[in-house]
């Protein structure tokens, strides 16, 4: 316990000796369009296929009037029918515009009774009275190299059904967001005549007050939403016994119990930058001949309806209709083993009629008994940057790490699907998870201060990486540094009540030091000014939300003073999850 605060200058003067060596003094602890867009659409439903519609909204800030506008629905073999909307229709901003049956909800304009789109692939554009095209959308492109619309836009790639139970729909990520239309839509709960825009919510629970066999209200699904287990018993829900994860108690699984392939999608508005980290029952062993089992947890994106299987391994090219978009975990399971891939599908296409194809970041054969069990899994997205873990500890960097980096990074929608093919029914393992949570890191960065100029310019700095507990990755990038010359990052805990001016030892007025310094690291600077310095943070989880406090001292020979240095502002950074 420290009784009596030593002089920072003594700490400081006695690294000065140290920085011949330039090395370590002491160890660290530590779109919108504007105009009239297909906002919503329904083409295929479960029963006698009455729920269809499409919906057009005002994303402009005036009215419009629409009158004599038509909606034309072609596959690759024509036109298929063509809709006028009737004179006098005048749309403000903001409003919408329903084609359907008058079997839907708040419809305007009833154009048929049952099968009014086509159910497979076809193209839905809408033009004004002189034919010129306002919008278009290709739905199951996967099916064919047909296209309308711009020619980077793969369209909406996989294949759609809404069931006459769970109304479901092809929906803009918000009301009006015009970027492409591969990544524009996502599987949504159906809301005809009524936005699409939903809360900027997160998720974070280990479902331990939940009823067990409740579905999860948070979330919405294609065929089933998710539904809390006991792991520990076997019924309709949970095929198999397991064991407790390290959270312990209930947990949830992600599927349709009937069989096949099902999506489920967290109801929240889109994300761009997104954290999510839960505990992943895997299982590592290989299955039977002919058996197959996947599983995607995805972000900036969405699938399809049936959550087709997905040629991850580069040996089923016949598998081409998946249509995940954005960023995935993604699980695969055969007679030949299991493997995780870290997987940026862009827009969604696969196969040779693909304008975009999927890259696979990076990937983890899955060691039999080894792998098998409760996993911490982790997929981060920050900016182009994409990272993800398996294993390791749960809120820490640790474990097995892939990274890479995005070309497409999109809003978009958080989903996890599940599809497989196993003859004994007591084999599955839907996607089975626990202690859930999905959100922004919460590691922070603030500027704070004023900082003093050498002759080169003012010093700076930026993290490395974010401050997450166990990243061995943690550290501070440094610019605008005197050219080949020495630098001093000084690291604390505590700030001073007021700053400490070190003017008293020979340095320029206004050189401040903003905190009690307890580590000091030298960093050598390169022919461009520029250094840094690696600081792995222990995987401490009870640490998250400590302030780390930075400056850089940087020495320039060319400072008429006797301790010429020039220093940065004050960094802090707190450690986040």
């Amino acid at each position: 316990m420290r009784t009596t605060a030593p002089s920072p200058f003594a700490s400081l003067f006695v690294v000065l000796l140290a920085l011949a060596g330039f090395g370590r003094v002491c160890a660290a602890p530590l779109p919108q369009s504007g105009g009239i867009l297909i906002n919503e659409f329904c083409y295929d439903d479960s029963g006698v296929d009455d729920g269809e519609f499409v919906e057009l909204v005002n994303a402009s800030r005036q009215t419009v009037d629409i009158s004599g506008w038509q909606l034309v629905a072609s596959n690759p073999f024509g036109e298929q029918s063509r809709f006028t909307v009737p004179n006098g229709t005048k749309l403000a901003a903001g409003a919408y515009w329903v084609f359907g049956s008058s079997a839907v909800p708040r419809v305007d304009q009833v154009v048929g009774v049952t099968e009014i789109w086509d159910n497979a692939q076809a193209a839905l554009v809408l033009v004004d009275p002189s034919n010129a095209i306002m919008d278009s959308v290709v739905y199951e492109s996967w099916r064919s190299k047909w296209r309308i619309g711009t020619p980077i836009d793969e369209g909406v790639w996989p294949d759609f059904v809404s069931l006459d139970t769970g109304r479901t729909s092809w929906s803009r990520i918000r009301d009006g967001y015009d970027t492409r239309n591969a990544r524009d839509f996502r599987i949504a709960p159906a809301t005809p005549g009524s936005t699409n825009d939903l809360a900027p919510t997160g998720f974070d629970d280990d479902f331990d007050t939940r009823p067990t066999g409740s579905t999860i209200g948070e979330w919405g699904g294609s065929f089933a939403a998710p539904v809390v287990i006991d792991p520990t018993v076997v019924d309709a829900n949970n095929p198999s016994k397991l064991p407790l994860s390290p959270q312990g108690g209930r947990a949830a699984v992600f599927w349709d119990s009937q069989g096949g392939g099902n999506t489920t999608m967290l109801l929240a508005d889109g994300v761009r930058d997104v954290v999510v980290e839960a505990w992943v029952y895997i299982e590592s062993h290989a299955l039977s001949v002919a058996d197959r089992a996947m599983w995607s947890i995805g972000v900036q994106g969405g699938t399809g309806s049936y959550y087709d299987f997905a040629d991850v391994s580069g040996r089923q090219p016949q598998f081409v209709a998946n249509g995940n978009t954005g960023i995935s975990w993604t699980y695969e399971a055969d007679d030949r083993g299991a493997t995780l891939y870290l997987v940026d599908h862009g827009d969604g296409g696969w196969g040779s009629g693909a304008r975009t194809a999927p890259v696979v970041l990076g990937k983890i054969a899955l060691q039999p008994t080894i792998d098998e069990g409760w996993k911490r899994l982790r997929l981060e997205v920050r900016g182009n940057v994409v990272e993800g873990w398996f294993d390791g500890n749960y809120g820490c960097g640790d474990g097995q790490y892939v990274r890479g980096t995005t070309a497409t990074p999109a809003l978009g929608g958080v989903y996890i699907a599940y599809h497989e093919r196993i003859a004994q029914p007591s084999r599955q393992r839907p996607f089975t998870c626990d202690q859930l949570r999905i959100g922004a890191n919460s590691a922070r960065v603030q500027w704070s201060g004023s900082g003093l100029a050498t002759s080169q310019g003012m010093p700076q700095m930026t993290p490395l990486a974010p401050a997450m507990p166990g990243r061995r990755d943690f550290g501070i990038e440094a610019w605008g540094l005197v050219p080949n010359g020495a630098s001093l990052l000084m690291l604390g805990v505590a700030l001073f009540p007021t700053p400490l001016d070190l003017q008293v030892v020979g340095a320029r007025q206004g050189c401040l030091l903003y905190f009690d310094p307890l580590e000091f690291y030298a960093i050598r600077a390169d022919s461009k000014g520029e250094g840094s310095y690696v600081l792995p943070l222990p995987c401490l989880p009870a640490s998250v939300g400590v302030d780390l406090h930075f400056q850089l001292l940087d020495f320039d020979p060319f400072l008429l003073s006797s301790f010429p240095v020039g220093i940065s502002r004050l960094m802090t950074v707190t450690t986040g999850r």
